[in-house]
């Protein structure tokens, strides 16, 4: 005999076994769904740095690493750390099989932005694509070694 609930007097409609199969049936799917979802991530040079990969590639957007870039050394002008990102930056966006008038967003990162906006910026125009300008950021950070002077991370999408 099935309990009576309080506030009405009538019992509760038992669930019916079909509808417990469907909710097995539509969590196998969303499972099937999540793994290849997964499977679709592909990481590029995962073994460059032991934290990080260079690229992840899902849904047709590739995300890049952040790109800081010293050179030799003895390179210290903004401009030519900027110029030393972007080199990078078309060594990867070129290994995702992308090109500059795919990226969709810059992020950049400035140790001092009162002494280096006008001098990344002035790079940053040459380096773009100006037919497809993507978003951007721009903040002032303190960095990973003193030495930095910019880090810029670009997502774009993979034709």
């Amino acid at each position: 005999m099935r309990a009576l609930t309080r506030s009405t007097g009538v019992a509760p409609p038992r669930p019916r076994p079909h509808a417990r199969a469907r909710d097995c049936r539509e969590s196998a799917r969303a499972h099937r769904a999540s793994s290849r979802v997964m499977a679709s991530i592909v990481r590029l040079e995962p073994d460059v740095d032991p934290k990080y990969s260079s690229v992840v590639i899902h849904n047709k957007t590739a995300y890049f690493a952040g790109i800081a870039e010293l050179g030799d050394g003895s390179t210290q002008s903004i401009e030519e750390q900027s110029r030393l990102c972007f080199a990078e930056a078309d060594r990867v966006l070129k290994l995702a099989g992308c090109t500059k008038s795919s990226v969709l967003q810059v992020m950049v990162w400035l140790k001092d932005i009162a002494a280096d906006y006008a001098g990344f910026n002035a790079e940053y125009v040459k380096w773009i694509d100006a037919a497809n300008k993507p978003v951007r950021a721009c903040v002032q950070s303190s960095m990973a070694l003193p030495e930095y002077l910019v880090e810029i991370q670009i997502t774009a999408a993979v034709p």
